[in-house]
């Protein structure tokens, strides 16, 4: 079963239900890769080792980029998507867009492009939360929130969607969804459709073509700021913070729903934000943080099988402070967690096997698997208009 530490001091089943130059590196660690639907959970090799291959600096200056997100397609190729100023009349007079970098397996860079969005330089302005992932045909789906800023804050005007070319030029711009939906989780799902998931308790899924298929609406308690991956037996799992009307409950519901949406089980965790990602046989890997005060983190990661069940509990050491970016990335050999620019490897039975610390990355680390290895994204600050793409291949003993 694993080893059992229960953050609360008991066995853990209370909480219920432009280019640059490649360097070739020889550093070897164990097993990290990331989620891909459909994974064979039942092929364990016996050790896995990923040698960094290259990393490469990309950036076309004068422009600035920064990256916000990344996936592998089918073809084994990064797409990277970047938040860039672009132009050469001065930063406040650059273009203000986001573009499209994509990259082989190889660190060739294959295309940069401005997105092409059939929106104005002002509506662009009013645009964030912009996620990406692949299409089950191939391809890019894109989802992004459409807001209003105003003197007092903001207001969400509705989530809208489209699909990317390799030239960056994107289809027609669907709204999917009004003022309910606040983007945070939007990942494919086995039958091909789209899960869209965020603010006020709303998930909702919709074809490639933008067409609705269902959705559902969770308001006792409400879920924000969702989190999904797809489960190696088709079914969804789905992590959000638990709050009322009035204020948020310091828990995360985590459930496990049907392939139409509906509710099969749930389990409630104390703590403040969770992350979700597939395990063997049907199980749910959650690595949450339990936030103990606003300059600390406090990291576990737990795994609940298909009936959820907790199986193990561990922390998750090597913590950063609360409000870090973090992630949950999964394949065969285990889970990957990532927590700001430290990344530690754990396989199926809780067990710490492998960790690296990315010390390029101290203002985004993104984690991005591929169909042999995974890639690393990072933004150096001493570079102040590209970034950095590392690529680890999985080689077996």
């Amino acid at each position: 079963m694993g080893r059992t530490v229960d953050p609360l001091g008991h066995l853990g089943d209370r909480e219920t239900t432009g280019c640059g130059t490649v360097i070739v590196m020889r550093l070897s660690g164990v097993g990290l890769t990331g989620f891909v639907v459909g994974l064979l959970f039942g092929q364990q090799p016996t050790a896995i080792h990923h040698p960094f291959l290259w990393d490469r600096e990309l950036s076309l200056r004068p422009n600035l980029y920064i990256p916000e997100a990344a996936v592998v397609d089918a073809g084994g190729v990064l797409w990277v998507l970047c938040s860039a100023r672009m132009g050469n009349e001065g930063y406040d007079k650059q273009h203000v867009t986001q573009a499209i970098f994509r990259i082989d397996e190889q660190g060739n860079q294959l295309s940069t492009a401005e997105l092409g969005l059939p929106l104005s330089q002002e509506e662009r302005g009013d645009t964030s939360d912009y996620r990406i992932t692949p299409l089950r045909d191939g391809g890019i789906g894109l989802a992004f929130n459409k807001i209003r800023f105003e003197t007092r804050g903001q207001s969400y005007l509705g989530a809208f969607y489209s699909t990317l070319g390799t030239d960056g030029k994107a289809g027609p711009l669907r709204q999917v969804a009004g003022p309910e939906i606040e983007v945070s989780a939007f990942v494919g799902l086995a039958n091909g459709d789209l899960l869209l998931g965020g603010g006020l308790g709303d998930l909702l899924t919709f074809d490639p073509n933008g067409v609705s298929r269902w959705k559902k609406s969770f308001v006792q308690p409400i879920l924000e700021n969702s989190d999904a991956a797809v489960l190696s037996d088709r079914n969804i799992c789905i992590s959000a913070w638990a709050a009322t009307r009035q204020r948020l409950l310091n828990k995360i519901r985590v459930m496990r729903l049907g392939q139409q949406g509906d509710v099969l089980h749930t389990a409630d965790i104390d703590a403040l934000r969770g992350q979700v990602a597939a395990g063997p046989d049907g199980s749910c890997a959650v690595l949450y943080d339990r936030a103990p005060s606003i300059y600390k983190g406090e990291y576990y990661l737990t795994l609940f099988d298909r009936s959820f069940n907790r199986q193990w509990t561990v922390p998750v050491p090597h913590s950063s402070a609360s409000g870090a970016e973090f992630d949950l990335i999964s394949r065969a050999e285990g889970s990957l967690a990532q927590i700001g620019n430290v990344i530690v490897q754990y396989d199926w039975s809780g067990k710490e096997v492998w960790k690296d610390i990315e010390h390029l990355g101290q203002t985004r680390t993104i984690v991005a698997a591929g169909t042999d290895g995974f890639f690393i994204v990072t933004k150096d600050l001493g570079m102040n208009n590209g970034f950095h793409v590392k690529r680890a291949a999985a080689t077996k003993e």
